[in-house]
């Protein structure tokens, strides 16, 4: 897996007293933040142990330093984030590497203001989200072959698929224990304790999540129209649960969304909800979806599956704050399109809609040719500048809605 690396660089032209001071606080700064500090370099190159494919600091102590950022920038796999304070002309410098490299370099002035530290914090952190996305295990249920999108995933991020076929859920949903699931749903569904539909539902949630634990894997995704249409019961509960336990898990085996859920759990630390976009008009946005998070519902209600009536999914107002964002990455995974709304109403307002909808009014005016795809992601909370600055470290393309 890539590593986030700080690397000091300074000049021969300037005596160590000369920045000495600085390199002992920023120092302290990344040690806060568990981020590994090389030795300082003059030249490349490195002395220190740091590989092209990391993710990057370079800390410009002095001035005269933009030459050797520009050799290392020039050979990085990953935009890098160049790191400034007020003295010694280190902004001048980075400002000459982001000048040649515009697309490969972002600075981040550090001054003795809080709010230039929690700058620094943010890009660290959106720095953390990007390199969280390689080298993970994703299960993809109902699955024999995988797609061009799933192979491209597995290129782009370094990661694993495992097809799970339905033969295989079956054989492991029939070894889960009746009694177990009586239990996760007087615990997590209790208005519906006994109901035979839910207990179902339940089984298949404890079937794909053992089968996650034993492939070691980190999140999910399911191809569920064909599942829905062979076995007669829709998974939108299990997959809601498994976002609620902390295993990000797209439906309609969509992996531009699997990404933009983990980039959202990880942004918030709690789960996001996959959606539709179903109108979009004026400062009007709906989306509807039939598999928010439980946890992300003030109430729930039992309904069928909006597009096979099939039972089951769970519907209700939706307990999420005022602001949200949405966003998606598509399925090439170069280009990230970003919102802010506020919540004007929820729940299943329109039944000729999926099961659950959010009514946003929007920052800006929108129509349906605002958008670049349809699945987003909601993520409670405002996330823009940091789904920014992911996109920048993740070389996508960033349009703001």
């Amino acid at each position: 897996m890539p590593r986030i690396i700080a690397v000091p660089l300074a000049s021969k032209l300037h005596k160590k007293k000369y920045w000495k001071r600085v390199l002992k606080d920023l120092s302290q700064i990344m040690k806060e933040e568990n981020i590994p500090v090389t030795d300082v370099e003059y030249s490349y190159p490195f002395k220190s142990t740091v590989f092209m494919d990391d993710f990057i600091i370079l800390i410009h102590l002095t001035g005269g330093t933009s030459k050797l950022a520009k050799k290392i920038i020039e050979r990085l796999k990953y935009p890098a984030l160049l790191l400034s304070h007020s003295r010694h002309n280190s902004l001048a410098s980075a400002l000459s590497v982001r000048e040649k490299y515009p697309e490969k370099a972002k600075i981040c002035l550090l001054t003795k203001t809080i709010s230039s530290r929690r700058k620094l914090q943010n890009e660290i952190k959106a720095l953390r989200v990007v390199n969280s996305l390689f080298e993970r295990k994703i299960v993809a249920f109902n699955v024999t072959e995988k797609t061009d999108e799933a192979l491209k995933f597995e290129s782009v991020f370094d990661s694993r698929i495992v097809p799970v076929s339905l033969n295989d859920i079956e054989r492991r949903l029939k070894r889960v224990d009746r009694q177990v699931a009586e239990k996760i749903v007087s615990e997590r569904l209790p208005k519906f304790k006994g109901d035979g539909d839910v207990i179902k539902a339940v089984k298949l949630y404890l079937a794909l999540k053992k089968i996650i634990a034993e492939s070691k894997a980190t999140a999910a995704t399911m191809n569920c129209f064909e599942y829905i249409m062979k076995k007669g019961i829709s998974p939108c509960i299990p997959l809601a649960l498994l976002n609620d336990d902390g295993i990000p898990t797209s439906c309609e085996e969509d992996y531009s969304s699997l990404v933009g859920l983990i980039i959202g759990r990880e942004l918030s630390s709690s789960p996001c909800w996959m959606a539709n976009l179903t109108e979009a008009e004026g400062y009007k946005i709906v989306f509807s979806h039939c598999t928010a998070p439980l946890t992300m519902l003030k109430e729930h209600r039992k309904v069928t599956h909006f597009e096979t009536d099939r039972p089951l999914t769970i519907t209700g107002k939706m307990n999420i704050p005022k602001l949200v964002t949405f966003f998606r990455i598509n399925r090439e995974f170069n280009e990230i399109s970003c919102g802010l709304g506020t919540v004007i109403d929820s729940g299943m307002i329109d039944e000729k809609q999926c099961r659950i909808q959010l009514h946003l009014k929007a920052y800006n005016e929108i129509d349906e040719n605002t958008f670049y795809g349809n699945h987003h992601i909601i993520v409670p909370g405002k996330h823009v500048k940091l789904i920014r600055s992911v996109a920048f470290f993740l070389r996508c393309r960033f349009h703001e809605i």
